[in-house]
Formats: structure tokens, sequence, C-alpha cells
């Protein structure tokens, strides 16, 4: 990162005039740089969704479905990966933990309740 690559996004990218930029502190130019890519993000975001909802009504017309996801992702040019073996594996057991904890708590609150209830009669 150098001044002129500084300059170059302040003046141009930000559209800042050289006075505002030079008694700006260097965080505060960070974090308006970074506010500007995130509009911009967003903004791009949206253009890929109206050129979604555009093709997806010609790809109705023709008969041929279109699925959002893929094609915003192909949008921005990311391809959908796809998972190892070893990554399914990590990912089923996590899910298995994850559920595994979630029965254990449905079977305490099913104690729980079930206390209550021979308590009140």
């Amino acid at each position: 990162m150098t001044l002129e690559w500084l300059k170059e996004v302040a003046f141009g990218w930000l559209g800042l005039m050289p006075e505002v930029f030079y008694d700006m502190e260097l965080e505060d130019f960070f974090l308006m740089q970074k506010g500007f890519f995130n509009k911009r993000k967003v903004d791009d975001l949206s253009f890929a969704k109206v050129a979604f909802y555009i093709a997806a009504i010609h790809q109705n017309i023709a008969g041929k479905p279109i699925y959002g996801k893929k094609f915003i992702a192909e949008w921005f040019g990311e391809k959908e990966k796809q998972m190892s073996k070893e990554d399914l594996a990590k990912r089923s057991e996590v899910i298995m933990k994850k559920l595994e904890l979630m029965q254990k708590i449905d079977d305490e609150k099913k104690k729980i309740n079930g206390r209550r209830t021979e308590n009140s009669n």
C-alpha cells in the first residue's frame, strides 16, 4: 500500500477533495473505504438479483428452470465446490453431535415438565 494508491482511492473511488483527504485520520479513511466497498458489494448483489429475475422470466417462458443461488454465484464468478468425503464426514459428525445435544435438552425438558405435572396433581 503506497501513498499513490491511497490518493487514487481517495480522489477517484471515494471522490474526496484533497483538503478533506489530508485532514482525515488514517483510521477514518480506511473505515470510509470499507463502507464504500461494502456498499458496492450490496449494489452489485442487487444488480445480480435484477439480472436473475429477467433471466428467470425468459427461462420460464422457454420451459427451463433457473436457480437463484447458482445463478448469482456464477454471476460473481464463483463455482459451487464439491465437498470432499472427509469434509462430508466431518460435517455429518458435527450435525450428529448437535442432534444428540438437542435430544438431551429435549429429554431434560420432558423430565422437568413431567415433574411439574406430577407435583400439580
